[in-house]
């Protein structure tokens, strides 16, 4: 029997489909409720967000009692969301990036900067793509089935980039979402 869950998230700031904000606003309250409840009976250890901009953490933060503790949202060098990373951080919300590495669609791995990058340190694009999100702040959700990927993708602590290496990466950056047009969570009001 389990006692507990590590993190329970909520996926999206609201629905697809509806630009009310105020109903949006009073569903993740409604939600979020339930969540507080649970982790405050110790059956959760942790509680957050998915996808929230900034603007929707805004409001958010204002109408809880208990803060989010993490924001999962795209990050990538070539999705680097450095305003709401930052947003995060000064809040005191950890951010997890899933789909650090594209989901393949953005081809962020095959970047030449990345490869170049890493060659000089020994590691492949992905090794160093984590040792960025690292060195950010940033956990990463690094998905994969291959247990020698697995490894690799542990593989970071025995290099450190530079700060102009750190600032090329970030330079990547094109607003790029592995999932379509603009940020995740950026139609939702």
């Amino acid at each position: 029997m389990l006692g507990y869950v590590d993190l329970l998230l909520m996926h999206w700031p609201g629905k697809w489909e509806t630009k009310d904000e105020a109903l949006n606003r009073r569903l993740r309250k409604e939600v979020w409720e339930v969540m507080e409840e649970y982790y405050k009976l110790g059956k959760v250890r942790a509680v957050g967000v998915c996808n929230f901009q900034i603007r929707h953490l805004q409001t958010f933060i204002q109408d809880v009692e208990v803060k989010p503790m993490l924001n999962q949202i795209e990050v990538s060098p070539y999705i680097t969301q450095e305003e709401l990373v930052k947003y995060c951080q000064d809040k005191e919300i950890r951010v997890e990036a899933w789909s650090p590495f594209g989901s393949g669609t953005t081809n962020v791995l095959k970047d030449d900067l990345l490869k170049e990058i890493g060659e000089k340190h020994g590691k492949n694009s992905g090794q160093v793509v984590l040792r960025w999100l690292y060195q950010r702040g940033v956990c990463s959700l690094a998905k994969s089935s291959k247990e020698e990927r697995m490894r690799g993708n542990l593989d970071i602590f025995d290099f450190e980039l530079s700060e102009e290496e750190m600032s090329k990466i970030s330079g990547l950056n094109k607003d790029q979402s592995s999932v379509g047009d603009g940020m995740p969570g950026d139609s939702i009001a």
